[in-house]
């Protein structure tokens, strides 16, 4: 494995103290570790993630895979045509990986984005 081979992403979400809740897109290269993106806001819709998928690839290249786990998150419609988009067009040979399990898709989980 080497640099920009492999991402994973993954959305985070905590609250502040006057209640209201807020998330996090983050992005990871799997081999340095390295946080590509983390982008942060209280509405994070599929056109900013996708947004934000691009920029990167325009910065970096193009990943020959990306992980996400199976979460709720990606349900959207439009979220999985962009990917696909992204993978056809952008990235392409590459793929998305969906994991099933948290410890498969656990690169990209907060207790790694600490340290």
């Amino acid at each position: 494995m080497a640099i920009n081979q492999v991402w994973s992403m993954d959305f985070m979400h905590d609250q502040l103290s006057d209640s209201r809740s807020f998330r996090t897109f983050n992005v990871i290269d799997d081999f340095n570790r390295e946080g590509l993106c983390i982008d942060v806001d209280f509405s994070l819709p599929a056109v900013r993630v996708i947004s934000s998928l691009e920029q990167i690839i325009e910065w970096r290249g193009k990943p020959k895979a990306i992980h996400c786990d199976n979460g709720s998150e990606y349900i959207s419609s439009l979220l999985q045509y962009g990917l696909r988009t992204i993978i056809l067009i952008c990235c392409s040979s590459s793929q998305v990986i969906h994991n099933k399990t948290p410890t498969l898709s656990a690169t990209i989980e907060p207790s790694d984005m600490i340290g």
